[in-house]
């Protein structure tokens, strides 16, 4: 009877073992998925703050090229009409289309500018997300390996603690009948 109380408590306490073994390894997991999370979260947040200040230099430039375009159509009109080419020249119209080209693949540049580097950072957004979602599964995937080990061990344990209390009980059945104190045992 001691014998199997001991086995039992035995059981017991590698059933706690492996359990407490799960539950550290639950918290481990959980640990590191929250700060696979934060850190992710944080870069997603300096690539948003990244892509709003593209956005930002790209009007700031836009609003510069517009300006300078202004400057320049006044600065033209204001030479030809001191040399007498006022309105309605020839010259005037060609040159204020000429000024306006300019300002339009200037315009245009900036804005292909800005596309390219707003398409960058949205690919650093998802290749930064799909990192912290491969991170996060193995995290996931060592957690549960860590629990299949932990109760993989706790059953092979329990297994070969019950080969060895059969192996004792079939020894001292043997010594029982060849002693003939099997029949008192009873």
């Amino acid at each position: 009877a001691v014998s199997s109380t001991n086995s039992a408590g035995r059981d017991n306490g590698m059933a706690i073992g492996a359990i407490m073994m799960i539950g550290l390894s639950l918290v481990q997991s959980l640990q590191e998925q929250a700060a696979i999370e934060e850190s992710a979260e944080l870069e997603q947040d300096e690539l948003t703050r990244q892509q709003e200040e593209a956005n930002l230099i790209a009007q700031e430039d836009r609003s510069a090229r517009v300006n300078e375009a202004d400057r320049q159509a006044a600065s033209m009109m204001a030479g030809m009409e001191a040399t007498g080419g006022g309105a309605g020249s020839g010259v005037e119209g060609r040159l204020g289309r000429e000024v306006a080209s300019n300002a339009g693949l200037d315009l245009a540049r900036i804005e292909g500018n800005r596309r390219s580097e707003v398409g960058a950072i949205q690919g650093q957004k998802k290749a930064s997300a799909a990192d912290a979602n491969q991170k996060i599964q193995q995290s996931q995937t060592k957690f549960l390996s860590s629990a299949i080990s932990a109760g993989t061990g706790f059953t092979g344990n329990t297994q070969a603690i019950n080969a060895t209390k059969a192996g004792n009980a079939a020894r001292v059945a043997s010594a029982r009948s060849t002693t003939g104190l099997g029949s008192r045992a009873q």
